[in-house]
């Protein structure tokens, strides 16, 4: 059963004219992974699928996942041309589409030549396979593992909370990070999914109203878009946490959103982490950064040498923890550039605030550029915003998250030009937070980096 101990009639999917128990959804997933396996899908190998946002979609996940399979969900947006060279390069078992994408049904079918393999530091199976946004080049395919799905759960309950009682709100395409983890956030907990193919400002406030939604995950075009929706109407009570990814939210904005009783909390991250990195927390979001680092990760900045610099100083953020991923299908070389010594270089630009807590969280250089230097390495493109003046439209994504438990923490600033604000006396072992405004005089120094392309270290 997908809800081990729990109880199976507790409900499990909600949307598109269905209503699921944890006993039926369990039921629907062993029918999808009877079919897969009459098609000779076994542990470890890859299932592509090019699926809509539907109960059916999230049924099938979990029927791959249950085989020991890899989900690897394509991006529905993209062209033939597009998704060919990105099927082929994987060389999935099987390739599922649904028929709705009539246009794109050559790419069903069987693929008999042997799937390239996983990357090399991986040390565990691979559950999912997701292609980055390609917004700073072209997309990659980047390995997550088991662990890291359910670490990512874990950091998340902990932060936020995690009940048999909550009911998240999915309108993320599966496609992507911050919808798939999602699938796996519910079923850790027994929560429920409230599934919407896509993205409605009216759906969406109808379900925080009548469907009793008590998480969301959003960007600040979506939020402002939902507020217009609710044309003044206060959020439910029972509305928990409202995720704000994608890229810096204007103040205005949040105060808006928190006027009307809604607890919007703003997060970093990217596909490569497993989505969050950083997210505020409950009570404590003030709206001016992206939040501590989730438990159990590990946040840092350095500099043109890699080396730490201290709170205050921008530099390139780098995170460590069990929601890393495992590297990029088929690129070792950009693997290694990525991964070092079990940190990953996320190619973004910030700093860290004195009191252990993220004031102006990260933001990607320039929009799209890449970290001079360092033959290109960093995973920025696989996140957050498309970015960019004029094109300031955020690919869905959630965020930042704390650092390890325990003692002090680190904070993501939020944010990119204007004055860093005042921070607060650091804290005792309170290491501290990030922010992204001098990247000017970053870049002269970001040219001599050293190449990390040869280092193996993990």
């Amino acid at each position: 059963m997908l809800l081990p101990g729990g109880d199976p009639d507790r409900l499990a999917v909600l949307g598109d004219g269905v209503l699921w128990t944890y006993r039926d959804l369990d039921a629907r997933v062993q029918e999808w992974a009877d079919r897969l396996a009459a098609r000779g899908v076994t542990e470890g190998d890859r299932v592509a699928h090019l699926s809509r946002t539907t109960p059916d979609t999230v049924a099938l996940t979990h029927a791959i996942w249950r085989l020991g399979a890899v989900t690897v969900p394509l991006n529905t947006r993209l062209t033939l041309a597009e998704l060919s060279p990105q099927v082929d390069a994987l060389s999935p078992k099987v390739t599922l589409v649904d028929p709705s994408f009539s246009d794109r049904r050559s790419l069903e079918g069987e693929r008999p030549r042997p799937a390239p393999p996983r990357p090399s530091l991986a040390r565990e199976p691979t559950a999912a396979i997701l292609f980055t946004s390609g917004t700073t080049g072209r997309p990659k395919a980047a390995a997550l593992g088991r662990s890291s799905f359910a670490a990512a759960a874990t950091a998340s309950a902990l932060n936020i909370g995690g009940a048999p009682g909550d009911r998240w709100l999915l309108c993320l395409p599966l496609f992507h990070v911050g919808g798939l983890t999602m699938l796996h956030r519910c079923a850790a907990c027994g929560a429920a999914l409230v599934v919407q193919e896509r993205f409605d400002p009216s759906a969406a406030s109808r379900a925080f109203d009548e469907l009793g939604v008590t998480h969301a995950s959003l960007v600040a075009t979506t939020l402002r878009r939902l507020l217009d929706a609710r044309a003044g109407r206060r959020f439910p009570p029972g509305v928990r946490a409202i995720l704000i990814g994608g890229g810096p939210v204007p103040a205005p904005l949040l105060e808006q959103a928190r006027a009307l009783g809604a607890p919007v909390l703003q997060t970093y991250g990217l596909t490569e982490s497993c989505a969050q990195v950083a997210t505020e927390r409950p009570g404590e979001a003030d709206g001016l950064t992206a939040g501590p680092p989730l438990p159990g990760l590990l946040v840092r900045i350095v500099d043109a040498r890699g080396e730490e610099i201290p709170a205050g100083q921008v530099g390139e953020i780098e995170v460590s923890g069990p929601t890393i991923f495992q590297g990029y299908v088929g690129d070792e070389s950009e693997t290694h550039q990525v991964l070092w010594k079990g940190w990953l270089r996320t190619g973004d630009l910030g700093s860290l605030d004195e009191r252990g807590g993220p004031a102006h969280g990260p933001d990607r250089l320039r929009g799209r550029e890449r970290l001079p230097g360092g033959g290109g390495g960093g995973a920025a493109g696989s996140a957050r915003c498309a970015g960019g003046s004029g094109d300031r439209a955020c690919r869905p994504g959630v965020g930042p998250g704390p650092r390890r438990g325990g003692g002090g923490r680190r904070w993501l600033h939020r944010g990119g030009g204007g004055t860093p604000l005042p921070r607060a006396p650091r804290r005792v072992q309170g290491p501290s937070p990030v922010h992204p405004d001098a990247a000017t005089s970053l870049q002269r120094g970001w040219k001599n980096r050293p190449e990390r392309a040869t280092r193996t270290g993990k």
